[in-house]
C-alpha cells in the first residue's frame, strides 16, 4: 500500500503484473514483476515488490530471480526497477525504502 498510494499522488496508474496478472504474459516471459505503471495511459515501467522486515534482508535479491528481470527488461523494453522495503512486522509501518533500476547482470 505505502508504494501504490506514492505512485498514484503523483498521478501515475497501477496494475497487478506477474504472479496476479499470468494470463498472455506467462508464455512469454514468465511471470515478470509486480506491478505496471502508465502515466497518461502509456506504459512507462515495471516494478517488482521486495518489502522485508529484517533489516539484514533490505536491499538483496536472489541472482537467478534479478537475472530474470534483466531478460524481461530486455524483452518488453521498458524500465524494470525493483522497489525494496524495510516494514514493521506488527504495525507495517514504512522504515526505509529504496528504488534499483534494473540494467545488466554485472550490477
Amino acid at each position: 500500500g505505502h508504494l501504490l498510494a506514492r505512485l498514484q499522488a503523483h498521478g501515475f496508474t497501477v496494475e497487478d503484473h506477474g504472479d496476479d496478472a499470468r494470463h498472455a504474459d506467462e508464455v512469454l516471459y514468465g511471470d515478470g514483476p509486480d506491478l505496471r505503471v502508465y502515466d497518461d495511459g502509456e506504459l512507462i515501467a515495471y516494478i517488482e515488490l521486495k518489502v522485508k522486515t529484517s533489516p539484514e534482508w533490505f536491499a538483496r535479491c536472489n541472482r537467478r530471480h534479478f537475472n530474470e528481470y534483466v531478460n524481461f527488461t530486455n524483452e518488453v523494453d521498458e524500465p524494470v526497477f525493483i522497489w525494496f522495503a524495510l516494514v514493521d512486522s506488527v504495525t507495517e509501518q514504512l522504515h526505509r525504502s529504496a528504488f534499483f533500476e534494473v540494467e545488466d547482470t554485472d550490477q
